[in-house]
């Protein structure tokens, strides 16, 4: 099932994840979904939170790399081992830990699906890091990355902890998408109302 993506001024985003204990039917399928969705939408990656649900879960595709033949600027290692891109993705990540960050950084403009309309501030994130975190049956593993799947591995982190990227923009930078910030968060003001509506 393909699920609403929750857009920038949605109190979820803001939220906290919990800790996923239960792994279950009930995640199973809601991993399914957000793969779906990601697919769908054709994103490269969502937080549980994007989807309304402030848990600790994001999964992470970048196959449509493969699929439109996309140059490759990163290297990565899971569990300690090379693997395809096309066997690690789509990767679902559980209760993921940031467990080395590097001192090199890179600024990179980045896009966010909860930020349409073409916000894409500069944001400055470590070149490499390693987590460690939990698959959909709950197994334990770890991911060394560099290049675009750290940058992306480190926004959904953030994600899980309530934490934007426009939160990392310079203020200059972000005065640039000004305008279309207030018209996101009009648009999903409009939205909730219309949820609102929906449950009574």
């Amino acid at each position: 099932m393909v699920l609403e993506i929750r857009l920038y001024g949605d109190p979820v985003l803001r939220e906290q994840g919990k800790p996923v204990t239960e792994f279950d039917d009930k995640l199973a399928k809601l991993v399914e979904d957000i793969k779906e969705t990601i697919t769908t939408e054709d994103a490269a990656a969502l937080a549980a939170q994007q989807i309304g649900e402030a848990i600790m879960l994001t999964v992470i595709d970048f196959s449509y790399m493969l699929e439109r033949n996309y140059p490759i600027d990163f290297d990565y290692k899971y569990d300690g081992k090379e693997v395809p891109l096309g066997l690690l993705m789509p990767l679902t990540v559980i209760n993921p830990k940031i467990e080395y960050s590097s001192e090199e950084t890179d600024l990179m403009e980045e896009g966010c699906m909860s930020f349409p309309l073409g916000v894409r501030p500069s944001v400055r994130r470590s070149k490499e890091v390693e987590i460690s975190f939990q698959d959909v049956q709950g197994g334990q593993h770890r991911l060394w990355c560099n290049g675009i799947l750290a940058r992306c591995v480190q926004h959904e982190i953030d994600h899980l902890n309530g934490i934007l990227f426009i939160d990392h923009a310079s203020t200059q930078d972000l005065r640039r998408f000004e305008s279309k910030l207030k018209k996101i968060k009009r648009h999903t003001r409009d939205l909730m109302k219309q949820r609102a509506k929906g449950k009574k």
